[in-house]
């Protein structure tokens, strides 16, 4: 088990700051533990890595296995409609799932570190995810716009932006989103579709 996995991000690892800077990336723990044995498998449960052996035969819940995939997601070491369709399964999530998301949202979303760092951002993208499925588009705008401006900038998060912002009101600035995706974010024009609320 691994603990405050929050800070084995990059925003963490490339920061100078003492008290928090430094922290090894979440892929580089993994490839420790594979190192150790070549049959663990990992699972995202909340702010903890568990890592396992295989033949445990451990059972992840749709949304934890969704959890572990978009945390881990890179940028390019996965595809990324697989990446969405697992965001799509956290925005669905339900009961105490739900729930947890939200506690993570709330829990470390909003300390010193997120508001100045940009750290926990998936945390922050995940109940932002739950917020727009649930028609919440205001307070999914907002923190997708906090994240976004905190350096988790790959376009599937300003693909997100752009749906709740037009699901706010702002249709400017979602036009204007979505304008920038299919000119300047080219992977994304050729890679997805990109439906409207």
């Amino acid at each position: 088990i691994v603990d405050d996995i929050r800070l084995c991000d990059e925003t963490v690892h490339s920061m100078t700051d003492p008290i928090i800077g430094g922290y090894p990336l979440l892929s580089t723990i993994c490839d420790y533990l594979i190192r150790i044995n070549k049959d663990y498998r990992f699972i995202v449960m909340g702010d903890i890595l568990l890592a396992y052996p295989a033949n445990l035969g451990i059972k992840a819940s749709p949304v934890l296995q969704a959890c572990t995939h978009s945390r881990f997601y890179d940028g390019k070491n996965m595809d990324v409609h697989f990446i969405m369709e697992q965001e799509s399964i956290i925005a669905q999530s339900m009961g105490e799932e739900k729930a947890i998301l939200e506690l993570l949202n709330n829990t470390f979303g909003s300390d010193w570190h997120a508001l100045e760092y940009g750290v926990a951002r998936h945390y922050i993208l995940w109940y932002a995810l739950t917020a727009m499925h649930d028609g919440k588009y205001e307070i999914a705008y907002k923190r997708l716009k906090h994240i976004y401006t905190h350096g988790f900038d790959h376009w599937r998060i300003k693909f997100y932006l752009a749906q709740a912002a037009y699901g706010s009101g702002k249709i400017k600035e979602g036009e204007s989103l979505m304008r920038e995706l299919m000119t300047k974010d080219l992977a994304c024009s050729a890679t997805i579709k990109l439906p409207l609320p």
